[in-house]
């Protein structure tokens, strides 16, 4: 069996237990195994989504082979471009001369690796269930959801933050000087080097507490208008999914803003060591990198509040102005890739990321086009219609080929458990957006 058919018999059936089955199946395909790896891989980038037809005049691309190769070896040659030995037009022209070495089954593989998903409604996750740690994790600290006992953790004085309404994003500057822009899993953004001069700097002012290694700058990717002003989530999100798909122009890339609010040094970020400082000495450093002036960075908005009830009135301050929400921070923890106890997203609206597994059509005027989404989480324990929240483009745009196993975020009031129902369900359900940058859905530990 081909590896596209393979592909074909996980995305037939929309059930987290059939596609786990499939993969269990095929278990020691060494080549199912191999593409798994080149796509899901969050390290792994090949900077080039497109090629370059090779004309028979064209003597700078000599063909690779005179025969056909396998997909494994096609996977073998995109080495050449992760590690960046051709780059622009002759990245183009190698990646044509794969294309013409497979059959069309592989070429359509190939096109969903270079597009770092294979769009058969699994992820990473799924693969490592499968095969153990073939897929390494990308590391990320997520704040706790608002609950009383979350908020009876926190220390006071702690920091109260502004709630970003962007998207979650990396900064990794090298200690060769490297600026990479990468998505909470990992994914390489294009941003046509907006941030490597100040990234840079940053790194050279932190370097002086970091000892030579590399830094990861955390925080949203937002976009400012012409004002410099903010724009709105459904607009900047917008410029900024297409820097995560690789197609944003430098016009729009210079619009790209980053609000900083955490730096971790290599060693913390790759799990080698505990993480020596508490967030009160790593927001320090932070703000006294920020006296200077900078564009493309923004130092989060913060307030000190010693209870409470200052938390709750900044959190109000915060909502009047228009904002999304805040972050309730201790100020003693130090940086871990897990879900931390110490942060705490005050938000009178919930959201989350679920996994589209059905499609239903609509009725009425929406006959033939999209009624509802039924999503769910990770490991399957929610499961919800979501039925509102689309415009009418969407409703023509969002096929059953193009959602299914895709990850969405929708809002809600409140999580809802009734009896004889083996998942539960969501109050409110409104659909926010299609979210390109993530290809994991939240768990349901902690709604």
């Amino acid at each position: 069996m081909s590896i596209k058919a393979i592909l074909d018999e996980i995305a037939s059936d929309n059930s987290r237990l059939h596609k786990e089955k499939v993969l269990k199946d095929n278990k020691h395909n060494r080549t199912l195994e191999a593409v798994i790896r080149a796509t899901y891989d969050p390290f792994t980038q090949y900077y080039v989504r497109e090629y370059r037809e090779v004309l028979p005049e064209d003597n700078m691309c000599k063909p690779i082979c005179v025969n056909r190769i396998t997909l494994i070896e096609a996977i073998d040659h995109l080495g050449v471009l992760s590690r960046r030995e051709k780059t622009g037009d002759e990245a183009r022209h190698y990646l044509a001369r794969i294309y013409d070495c497979l059959n069309d089954n592989d070429r359509e593989v190939i096109s969903k690796i270079l597009d770092g998903k294979l769009h058969v409604g699994i992820s990473a996750k799924t693969a490592n269930k499968i095969w153990k740690g073939i897929i390494p994790e990308y590391p990320c600290m997520l704040a706790a959801s608002y609950s009383e006992k979350a908020i009876g953790e926190i220390n006071y004085p702690a920091y109260s933050q502004t709630k970003m309404d962007g998207m979650r994003c990396n900064i990794r500057v090298q200690s060769d000087g490297t600026v990479e822009v990468r998505s909470r899993q990992g994914k390489l953004f294009e941003t046509h080097g907006v941030f490597d001069k100040e990234g840079k700097q940053m790194r050279d002012f932190l370097d002086l507490y970091n000892e030579g290694f590399a830094i990861t700058l955390d925080g949203e990717l937002i976009c400012k208008g012409e004002d410099g002003e903010i724009l709105p989530r459904q607009i900047g999100n917008g410029i900024c999914n297409k820097a995560n798909k690789g197609t944003i122009s430098e016009k729009e890339a210079s619009m790209l803003v980053m609000t900083v609010w955490d730096y971790i040094p290599e060693p913390v970020f790759c799990g080698d060591v505990e993480d020596p400082l508490r967030y009160c000495e790593r927001f320090d450093l932070l703000e006294r990198a920020f006296e200077e002036d900078h564009n493309a960075l923004r130092l989060v908005e913060t307030k000190i509040v010693n209870n409470l009830d200052e938390a709750r009135s900044h959190y109000k301050e915060m909502l009047d102005r228009g904002e999304e929400g805040t972050i309730l921070k201790d100020r003693s923890f130090g940086w871990k890739n897990t879900r931390s106890k110490l942060t705490v997203k005050f938000k009178e609206i919930k959201d989350i990321d679920l996994r589209v597994i059905d499609w239903n059509e609509g009725t009425g005027r929406n006959v033939g086009l999209l009624g509802a989404l039924t999503a769910e989480t990770e490991d399957g324990k929610i499961r919800v219609n979501v039925g509102t929240g689309f415009s009418d483009k969407q409703r023509k745009e969002y096929t059953k080929e193009v959602v299914l196993g895709r990850i969405i975020e929708i809002e809600y009031n409140q999580r809802i458990s009734s009896e004889g129902r083996d998942t539960d369900s969501l109050f409110l359900p409104r659909f926010i957006e299609l979210r390109e940058d993530k290809d994991v859905a939240n768990s349901s530990e902690g709604v």
